[in-house]
This record gives C-alpha cells, sequence and structure tokens, in this order.
C-alpha cells in the first residue's frame, strides 16, 4: 500500500490533484440573487427619503415590499419567508411592530426630494410614505430556478420566483479552492472504481446543474449494493446542496399512487430507487422517460381526464442493486451507466473513520466541497452526452425482454425479484429451498413466470424452456440439469 496523506492512498490523492489542475475556473459560478426587487429602485430613485430611504432600510432587514396584479400589497419579512398579503393600512402596523418604523401606503404620488443632506441618525423617527405607484408590480409567482434571480422583469412586469436556492447557492465567497483531502472528493472516486475518467463525468455532471441549474439531457445510474454506498451521493451531497425540499426520492409506492402532478412539479432532483417491474404499466414508464428526457410534459391532473402542461427542472439519478431499472430503454442515449464494484468498507478513508461516522464527515466537508463545484470548470457538452465507457452492457431492460430479466433472476437466485410468489407458500418455500441448493426446479419454471407476469399468456413448460433457450443455450442445456427424487433442477454455477 503506497504512502499516506490524512488517512488517504496517496496515489488516489495524487489522482484527484492532476484532474483539478485542468479543470479550475474561479470565475465561472453565478450567484444566486436573492432580494433583488430594490435594483428597480435603485436604478430609478434618486434622493427621495419618502421611498428610497425606507425601500432600503427594509431591503437590508432582508425584507421585500411589493403589490400584485390584483392590486394586493404583498411582502415576506425574511430572505426565505412566504408571501403575506396584506391591506395597506395593516402592513404599516406590521413594520412598526417588528422595526419601529413609522410607515404609511398611499395611493398614488412620489416623494419629495431632499434639498439638504440627511441626518441618518434621525430616520427612525421619521415617517415613511410608500407610493404605490412606486413599487414593482409582481404579475405572477413562478418556480423557475435557471433565472437565478428572485424577481425578474417581462416586459414592464415582474414575476417573483419562489424556488428558494440553499445558502450554499447564495454564498458570495471567493473561489478559491485549494486541492487538499476531501472526504466527499474521495467518496465520489469510490463510486467511479477510482477511474479519473469517470470521477471528472460524474463530478462534471454534479457541477453543470449546481452551477447553471439546468439539467443535462443524461440521467446518471449507478447499480451497486446498498453496501456501496450509492444512496450517500442523494441523500447526503444532493439534498442540502440543492434544497431538501426540491429533491424527491421516488419509490414503486410513490409511481403506484400515479400522483404524478404532485410528485415531479416543482423539483431540481429526482432520485428513482430501486424501482421494481411491478410499479411499472406502460403509461407509466412513458411518464418517468419523458420527465427525464424533456423540459415540458404534460401530466394528467389527479385522474381527471385533463392535462396541464408541467415544466421539469429536475436533474435525475437512478439508483439500484439489480441489472435492470423498467423506466428505461437500454437502447436509447439519455443515460450514463456506472456498476460500483467495491463495498464502501473498501474505500481508503482516513484510519479510525468509521463507515457510520461518514455521514458526519461528509456533512462536515460540504462548505469546502461546494467551493470546490463553484470552481469547477464545467463541461456542458459533456454533461449533455453519456459516457462512452460506461457498463451499460450490464443493464437489462425491464420492458424490452421479461425473458432475459427472468433468467437473470434465477442465475443471481434474485428472492426479491420472485416476492410475488410468495402467495403460494408452497411454491415459495421450495423456490427458496431450491436456491439454497444453487438450483432452480425444471418442472416450476412456468409457474413462476405466470405469477410474475400475469398479463403474459400462460405458457406450458415447454414452451417456455424453447423461449429460455433461445436466449441462454447454454444454462438451460440438457447437459446443465440434474436429477433429485425424480425432479430435474437447472445447476445454478
Amino acid at each position: 500500500m503506497g504512502a499516506r496523506r490524512n488517512g488517504v492512498e496517496q496515489t488516489h490523492v495524487n489522482d484527484i490533484n492532476y484532474i483539478l489542475k485542468y479543470t479550475i475556473d474561479s470565475s465561472a459560478f453565478h450567484i444566486f440573487k436573492l432580494n433583488n426587487w430594490i435594483d428597480e429602485y435603485n436604478s430609478r430613485q434618486k434622493n427621495n427619503i419618502s421611498t428610497l430611504d425606507i425601500l432600503n432600510k427594509l431591503y437590508k432587514k432582508n425584507c421585500a415590499i411589493w403589490f400584485n396584479a390584483h392590486g394586493d400589497l404583498c411582502y415576506r419579512l425574511s430572505l426565505d419567508g412566504d408571501t403575506i398579503v396584506s391591506s395597506w393600512k395593516k402592513i404599516g402596523y406590521v413594520f412598526h411592530n417588528l422595526f419601529g418604523l413609522d410607515i404609511e401606503v398611499k395611493k398614488y404620488g412620489y416623494g419629495k426630494p431632499v434639498a439638504k443632506p440627511i441626518d441618518h441618525k434621525k430616520l427612525d423617527k421619521l415617517k415613511y410614505t410608500i407610493y404605490i405607484n412606486e413599487l414593482i408590480m409582481v404579475e405572477k409567482e413562478i418556480f423557475y430556478p435557471k433565472i437565478k434571480r428572485e424577481f425578474c422583469k417581462k416586459d414592464r412586469l415582474f414575476h417573483k420566483n419562489i424556488f428558494k436556492p440553499t445558502r450554499f447557492m447564495t454564498q458570495n465567497e471567493v473561489c478559491h479552492y485549494e486541492s487538499k483531502y476531501s472526504i466527499i472528493l474521495q467518496y465520489i472516486y469510490h463510486l467511479s472504481n477510482y477511474n479519473r475518467e469517470r470521477f471528472n463525468y460524474i463530478i462534471n455532471w454534479l457541477a453543470n446543474m449546481f452551477n447553471n441549474l439546468t439539467k443535462s439531457c443524461v440521467a446518471l445510474i449507478l447499480i451497486g449494493k446498498k453496501e456501496s454506498g450509492r444512496d450517500i451521493l442523494f441523500n447526503d451531497i444532493i439534498k442540502p446542496l440543492f434544497g431538501f425540499q426540491y429533491c424527491i426520492e421516488i419509490d414503486d409506492n410513490d409511481l403506484e399512487v400515479k400522483h404524478f402532478d404532485k410528485l415531479f412539479k416543482d423539483k431540481i432532483f429526482y432520485n428513482f430507487n430501486e424501482i421494481s417491474h411491478e410499479a411499472i404499466d406502460k403509461k407509466t414508464k412513458n411518464i418517468c422517460k419523458e420527465v427525464i428526457e424533456s423540459n415540458v410534459v404534460f401530466i394528467e391532473k389527479n385522474y381527471k381526464e385533463s392535462y396541464q402542461e408541467t415544466k421539469i427542472f429536475a436533474q435525475t439519478l437512478i439508483t439500484t442493486s439489480k441489472p435492470y431499472t423498467p423506466i428505461i430503454d437500454t437502447s436509447r442515449l439519455n443515460y450514463t451507466i456506472f456498476n460500483i464494484k467495491q463495498n464502501l468498507e473498501e474505500m481508503p478513508i482516513q484510519d479510525g473513520i468509521k463507515v457510520k461516522r461518514l455521514h458526519q464527515y461528509i456533512k462536515d466537508d460540504l462548505n469546502n466541497f461546494v467551493l470546490f463545484l463553484k470552481s469547477f470548470k464545467v463541461d456542458i457538452s459533456l454533461a449533455n452526452q453519456p459516457f462512452d465507457k460506461d457498463d451499460k452492457n450490464i443493464m437489462l431492460d425491464c420492458n424490452k425482454d421479461i425473458y432475459e430479466i427472468f433468467i437473470e433472476a434465477i442465475k443471481t437466485e434474485d428472492k426479491e425479484y420472485f416476492k410475488k410468489v410468495k402467495d403460494d407458500t408452497a411454491l415459495y418455500k421450495g423456490l427458496l429451498y431450491d436456491f439454497d441448493r444453487d438450483r432452480v426446479n425444471q418442472a416450476n419454471l412456468a409457474k413462476y413466470f405466470s405469477i410474475i407476469y400475469p398479463e403474459e399468456p400462460i405458457m406450458h413448460t415447454k414452451t417456455l424452456l424453447k423461449k429460455l433457450r433461445e436466449l441462454d443455450d447454454k444454462f438451460f442445456n440438457h447437459n446443465n440439469i440434474k436429477s433429485s427424487n425424480g425432479k430435474q433442477f437447472f445447476i445454478i454455477l
């Protein structure tokens, strides 16, 4: 084993530093602009004590004030506060109670210019007037993360972006990342099987979404057991960086309920986790493919025969322990598939760090990692194309060939795949008994297949075996059969 630096094998540190040497660009990141409503006033108001000074005071207290297209006065009291609709009179009570400011709102008029220098020490004791015609008018609220602003002007009206960036997105720090030991970078290097090109691809894919808040047309699929640590990427890194309320893990139950309008709307990261074929029908698969690949989809609204246009901003991560996921077609070019070969315990992290403590170490490293992401020179072209040396060869398409999946489940003794057989207690008990002896009963194959795929025509064992032999003649060959107690079994090597 090579020398260690902070508990990490030096060869791995050198690899990461080698990659970073070519990708750092401290000017690449654009900060999300919150509270930018004040920019409009600063650009058009001059020495106006009646409007500009009081609005600047509210701005410094992280408040915002505007009126909507219905003529209602609106405000929020903090950067992440909800929009409050108020009458013109009541808002004065609120600001006086919270900040001790005497404010009134009038319909029309203009503040008078100040003829002499202002004594700012006496400003808090003054009575301020805000004229409604001097406020910006917000036509509607929208969810639109990639504009990187809270208020955006369209023609003469404004839209308010209801997306609320995380503190990591609004840190206006100088992005000078030093290539030092990072537990998160080391973890991502683990996901890439310690391959430089794969490591760079994952980092670029993630940095593109963080810096631009614009989804790429490529979903990342990570295949690995729970022990591989594949779930850490979404739960411990992506969620806090992008916002817990905008990151959703989607499982079988979510897809079976079919409330797609609520499931996919106003999100910036999807994680399809351990999706099985039982939860997928043709309609569900088509919707999932659309939200992964498209920017706009039409989704049925709560089982009603009406469809609403839904804009999709979310990047997609798919995690699975199986060599198949039924929401994709492997023939399509919108997926990069990485098979994680090692368990997390094999990751060469600092001596004495247990896997159960790794979550805290990753949490402590997030600020450092964010500086790295902000400094990373994103290759947008690379983020929008699949990795040409991935592991597509191990991925089976669930709907393309259910027989291939059936064969793979038998050969890998996948008990989870055969869970539908549990309804027949004796049959399932016999299956588990055979799996423990690395075999499968030839006579029961058609029964298993019919239970798992009830929508398929019922086949005789001989007909099913003919189909299976066309796909894997070696396994279902007569030479791979052994007899026991008058029964014939295919041997699982």
